[in-house]
């Protein structure tokens, strides 16, 4: 930040909410602005380096978690004309917060709004066979991702990619659109709003919503058991539960998976600990683990 300007800007407080690589992100692009910039933090993850980032850069930071806590903090760092960017952020802005004139509220959304609103859309993306997603700012109001889009920016969906692999394009595009709009935004106090995208998949998910209910059914193609692996994986993070197949009656969890997307008239047998769906798409070679049901 820098020292001992006389700040030109609309804002002299950014406030960053949420937590990984886009928040972090953001909060490194604010560091060139001559604002007094706070963090806070919203959940714990591994590999988290804000905290350290706060420290580095000699920027307020607090870690809170319920909903008292963070609008508490929220309310106590205000000062002055107040700018809050959330940036991958589950808490829902409500009541005084959205009416103080002082304060301006924009959220990142990784999905082409109004498209998927809601939580983990770049599962959802998967699950709906979307060869195009992206990523929107948009201003904060009343509902749930409804507000004005400020900024849009696509990403391609390989038909290979896990949810985690579409999330950080996500980020990637998400800094890129918000490096367009931040300065002017800071300069003149607004930007202007954005017409919405076509809307093709009007869902609002939530946290407890998981693509095909979690689970994978062997009579389907292997094509329909890989979109739901891969809209449930994301990597180290454990944001759903592990996938379950039923197989002759036994319930397993899933461990791990492969896919090969060339037809093979090999026959490749199931295991206690692999099931294998091989057909005109591909083979789907599932590593699973028993689960042992108690009897009552």
């Amino acid at each position: 930040m820098m020292e001992g300007a006389v700040s030109k800007l609309k804002f002299e407080t950014v406030i960053v909410i949420g937590f990984g690589k886009i928040a972090q992100d953001v909060a490194s692009k604010l560091l060139q602005y001559d604002v007094t910039l706070k963090l806070l933090q919203t959940e714990m993850q591994p590999f988290s380096t804000l905290e350290s980032f706060a420290q580095k850069h000699d920027v307020a930071y607090q870690f809170k978690h319920t909903k008292e806590e963070i609008e508490s903090s929220l309310l106590r760092w205000l000062s002055g004309n107040t700018l809050i960017i959330s940036a991958n952020n589950n808490y829902l802005f409500k009541g005084k917060l959205l009416t103080l004139k002082n304060v301006t509220i924009i959220n990142f959304h990784n999905a082409l709004l109004p498209n998927l609103r809601g939580r983990n859309a770049p599962s959802w993306a998967i699950f709906h066979q979307l060869e195009k997603t992206g990523v929107t700012w948009h201003y904060v109001d009343e509902g749930v991702d409804t507000g004005e889009a400020i900024a849009f920016s696509d990403v391609l969906v390989d038909k290979h990619d896990k949810a985690y692999q579409v999330a950080h394009k996500c980020m990637h595009a998400g800094l890129e659109a918000f490096s367009n709009v931040i300065d002017e935004l800071l300069q003149t106090g607004s930007t202007p709003c954005l017409a919405k995208q076509p809307l093709r998949y009007d869902y609002l998910y939530l946290s407890k919503d998981i693509p095909g209910n979690g689970w994978l059914d062997i009579k389907q193609s292997t094509l329909e058991n890989y979109r739901i692996l891969r809209a449930l994986d994301y990597g180290p993070f454990k944001v759903f539960p592990k996938a379950l197949i039923d197989n002759d009656g036994d319930r397993y969890s899933v461990r791990a998976y492969q896919f090969i997307d060339e037809p093979s008239d090999k026959s490749v047998n199931s295991s206690e600990s692999s099931i294998v769906i091989n057909d005109e798409f591909g083979l789907l070679k599932i590593h699973v683990e028993k689960i042992e049901i108690e009897q009552g």
